[in-house]
């Protein structure tokens, strides 16, 4: 069982008086004001449990929690010669939750297993001590259950509070600053989650294995993820730029998919890259999971009476990304602000891509497939069962609210 359990607040704010530059850009102190604040996260669940070979039952848990709270702000007065950045970003490149579970061993940790017990034979054989064999006995239960759980939430606002004076002097636009003044919050979630619960229960028949009459496996995922992106320019706050007004928030649920992670900058990285995807292709799916799919639920059962298999997946995904300019709000009302720059932009956008997957199958039994859709011509490596009950669930719920709103009684030039 492992579990895990974060919280993150992280404040970026400006409440009193800040001069930088004086009214009409008159000389004064010159530069640009940066309001930030950056949360990042990068998280790794996982849980495995395994009565190999022999084994009679195996469980897996895992759970993971978060909450991050990033928050940037400009509640006072604020006056810059150069542009102003006013900015939240919540970044989980990495959110990942697995559990693993099995009762007997499939087709990698077969592997293990094997070479394992053949160094051990090969030993005892030299020692010349007599192995003590596998009892090839038959079970009347072998079970196997994995849960993978996670409830992740991640908030970033940035905005301009209400009765705020906000000026920006900045004349002509330059790397880095483009804008006279930009308020931008983004939140980026990467989820994976997996289960995966295995019955292998005559999958060392042959070399004397124990086998089961009756097995059962149940594979679970449940995953809630809240993303909430909020930027705007608050009640009746004052604000002036002679160059472009940006006001800008992102949801960002991506894929994740290999190829992003794929650096080619150094020899070194393009090493890393190369051994980060090996690693994460040695499993029981060949890598498919990690590789490609947001949310994962897999189980298998094998019996030599009855076989029961189950798995379930449930993915919830709240997006919200809102720009706001409210109520009695004044942008670029001076006249002393004028230029043909006051472009003023305000855009929410989301973004969600999931690949999702749940079901009753393994990778190690794909040769009794090829006999079932090929009878007489290969041969099964298990004993038939005699009765089998499987079913698999899958719920993927997208709640996505996206509003870029300029409202009553707000002023813009």
């Amino acid at each position: 069982r492992r579990i895990q359990r974060r919280a993150t607040k992280l404040h970026a704010q400006i409440s009193q008086h800040v001069d930088t530059g004086k009214a009409g850009g008159e000389g004064g102190i010159g530069g640009n004001l940066s309001v930030r604040a950056d949360v990042t996260k990068n998280q790794n669940v996982s849980a495995l449990g395994g009565a190999y070979e022999d084994g009679s039952a195996g469980a897996a848990a895992a759970a993971s929690l978060s909450t991050s709270h990033a928050t940037a702000a400009v509640n006072g007065m604020v006056n810059a010669e150069g542009g102003i950045i006013i900015a939240a970003d919540s970044q989980a490149t990495k959110n990942d939750t697995s559990a693993s579970a099995s009762a007997g061993s499939g087709a990698i940790s077969g592997m293990l297993v094997g070479a394992t017990n053949s160094v051990i034979d090969w030993m005892e054989t030299k020692m010349k001590k007599t192995p003590d064999p596998r009892s090839g006995s038959s079970l009347t239960f072998k079970l196997s259950g994995a849960v993978a759980y996670a409830d992740h939430d991640s908030f970033a606002t940035a905005g301009i509070g209400d009765a705020a004076q906000v000026a920006s002097q900045l004349e002509t636009s330059s790397a880095p600053v483009q804008d006279g003044i930009r308020i931008s919050a983004d939140v980026t979630e990467v989820p994976e989650m997996s289960a995966i619960s295995f019955v292998n229960s005559d999958t060392l028949e042959a070399k004397g294995g124990n086998t089961a009459e009756n097995s059962i496996s149940a594979a679970v995922v449940i995953g809630d993820y809240t993303n909430q992106a909020k930027a705007g320019i608050g009640k009746n706050a004052v604000v002036n730029a002679k160059n472009p007004i940006t006001v800008t928030s992102k949801t960002y649920v991506p894929q994740d998919v290999p190829w992003n992670h794929f650096d080619s900058s150094t020899t070194m990285d393009v090493v890393e890259s190369i051994g980060t995807y090996l690693k994460d292709s040695f499993n029981t799916n060949v890598g498919l999971q990690n590789h490609f799919f947001t949310s994962w639920s897999q189980s298998m059962a094998q019996g030599t009476i009855t076989a029961v298999a189950g798995s379930v997946n449930v993915l919830d995904i709240h997006n919200t990304s809102q720009v706001l300019i409210d109520e009695g709000a004044s942008v670029n009302q001076d006249a002393a602000y004028r230029s043909t720059m006051q472009d003023v932009k305000v855009t929410a956008v989301n973004e969600t891509q999931s690949l999702n997957l749940s079901g009753l199958f393994g990778f190690a039994n794909l040769k009794d497939f090829l006999a079932v859709a090929f009878p007489g011509k290969v041969n099964p490596t298990v004993t038939p069962t005699t009765g089998g009950v499987g079913g698999s669930g899958l719920y993927t719920g997208y709640d996505n609210q996206v509003t870029a709103e300029i409202k009553k009684d707000a002023k813009v030039h």
